[in-house]
């Protein structure tokens, strides 16, 4: 019972947050992530203390500390912000069994599984609505795609011939082939909305800590903006990433791993 309150009190965080996250320019406060991290913990605690076994509890704390450590590197290095990673750690507090109470290795390579779905269902809803409102977008990728039509080639004749490897073992090797391409162009058009169209203009007093848009002199600097860079950079305005809202991915993953079939075992469905 009290697992049960601990999934409705991720879903409510993440409710919220995700309206942050959409609605406030990526600003998400870490009170509602730390009031999920206390209830979390406290009713795993109370459900240990009801059970008589120690397992609810312990998998809310290894799940809160191993979460935490990879969200929290993810941070230092630069690939998150600081509310993702307190996410995330809510996340491993409040959902590291399922909602009946298991533990269960299965339910976190679910829950892992459509946490990458969800995150290309969300990059691809949120690139298409950049895609669509930008001027002169369409054209833009079909000159990315002559651009790179060498590559592009060169990818699809891989995997056609693996495919055709595949086949010769009974694995189906046309559905492998046409989610490969699909794959491949998507990578390619998400790029370029990723490098063109989701990056927006601020001072240079204002982007301590933002991440630069590729073309603003730092390379592939995926790290957050130090004095020092900003310092020498010498424009009154500077382009930085928007990124893609990463915690209605949290929500959607929960929300598919809870109330659905579908999970990491979907893979082999499809051969």
């Amino acid at each position: 019972m009290f697992v049960v309150f601990s999934h409705i009190l991720a879903f409510a965080v993440l409710f919220i947050d995700s309206l942050f996250d959409l609605f406030n320019d990526n600003n998400v406060p870490d009170e509602f992530a730390v009031t999920g991290i206390i209830g979390g913990l406290t009713l795993h605690a109370a459900q240990s203390f009801v059970t008589g076994s120690p397992t609810p509890v312990t998998w809310s704390i290894m799940g809160g500390l191993i979460a935490g450590i990879y969200g929290w590197a993810a941070y230092y290095k630069g690939f998150w912000g600081g509310a993702d990673a307190m996410i995330l750690t809510m996340l491993g507090f409040t959902v590291p069994l399922t909602a009946t109470g298991q533990a269960s290795v299965t339910y976190v390579l679910d829950l892992v599984f459509n946490f990458m779905i969800a995150a290309v269902a969300v990059t691809v809803i949120y690139a298409a609505a950049k895609f669509y409102r930008a001027e002169g977008s369409t054209e833009k990728f079909l000159e990315r795609i002559k651009e790179r039509e060498k590559f592009i080639s060169g990818a699809v004749i891989f995997t056609g011939l693996f495919s055709i490897f595949l086949w010769r073992f009974g694995v189906n090797g046309s559905v492998f082939f046409a989610v490969m391409t699909v794959l491949i162009l998507l990578y390619e058009w998400i790029s370029l909305v990723e490098k063109k169209y989701l990056v927006r203009e601020i001072d240079v007093e204002e982007a301590l800590d933002e991440v630069p848009a590729q073309d603003q002199g730092f390379g592939k600097k995926i790290q957050g903006l130090t004095e020092k860079d900003l310092e020498e950079f010498e424009d009154e305005k500077i382009k930085v990433r928007t990124g893609v809202p990463l915690v209605p991915v949290f929500l959607l993953a929960i929300v598919i791993t809870d109330l659905t079939s579908i999970g990491v075992w979907t893979l082999y469905a499809l051969y």
